[in-house]
């Protein structure tokens, strides 16, 4: 069987650029409301950046996919938001903030990459071991 917690660390990167695409989507009905909770509102964020600032410290390169993903997906959104693209300050400064979310992440999953002991062939064999795990026989002797 599978570790639930490794399924929830691999699968992670992929829930929050969706999360975040749904949020991106509803985003003036969420601004609206949120502006009627300001201290909830500034709570919530500030949980969420400390919860992500864990995720980090544990689990480097998963989150490091994470930035990738989400920069991206907010690269996507910027070129596809509108019919007629007006190229002005606001919109090279949002691509620049996208590359530098995009940079952020490669650069986490480098930090993340033990490189006495992970190497490319090794991180290969660890997914397709991962992909091809079976699950543990149990132990039935129980000791008293």
């Amino acid at each position: 069987m599978v570790d639930p917690l490794f399924l929830w660390v691999a699968l992670i990167p992929t829930i929050i650029p969706i999360l975040t695409a749904i949020f991106a989507f509803h985003l003036n009905k969420i601004v609206l409301y949120c502006l009627s909770y300001p201290i909830q509102t500034s709570i919530v964020i500030s949980l969420t950046g400390i919860a992500l600032m864990w995720y980090r410290s544990r689990h480097r390169i998963t989150y490091g996919v994470m930035e990738v993903t989400f920069g991206f997906f907010s690269i996507l959104g910027i070129l596809t938001s509108s019919s007629t693209i007006h190229v002005n300050y606001a919109f090279s400064l949002s691509l620049i903030g996208c590359l530098y979310i995009i940079v952020r992440g490669l650069d986490n999953i480098c930090n993340g990459i033990d490189p006495h002991k992970d190497t490319l062939p090794s991180l290969l064999v660890k997914c397709l071991n991962w992909l091809n795990s079976k699950p543990m026989p149990k132990n039935n002797n129980k000791i008293v």
